[in-house]
């Protein structure tokens, strides 16, 4: 079954995402946590992060901003563990 429309998928490694899906793959806003306390909740297309969205690597730093095909892209801002801002 391909998941559609709004859901809740969990994997076997732990991560959740919570979200809207089309075709099976994350699509519009959404919300996916790893086990390693990663999170990034913002917008996908077609599976992966584009648009605005906030990702946090739990003590490494937390970057929000413009994304595109998974990458920083445009306009954003990392916050540090001690932190400074760039």
């Amino acid at each position: 079954m391909v998941p559609e429309g709004y859901g809740v998928l969990e994997f076997p490694d732990k991560t959740i995402y919570f979200g809207y899906f089309t075709n099976g793959l994350y699509e519009g806003k959404g919300i996916l946590t790893k086990e390693d306390g990663e999170t990034y909740e913002g917008y996908f297309n077609e599976g992966k992060m584009s648009g605005f969205g906030e990702l946090m690597k739990k003590g490494y730093f937390r970057y929000q901003g413009d994304f595109r095909d998974n990458k920083f892209h445009g306009r954003g801002e990392h916050e540090w563990p001690d932190g400074t801002l760039y």
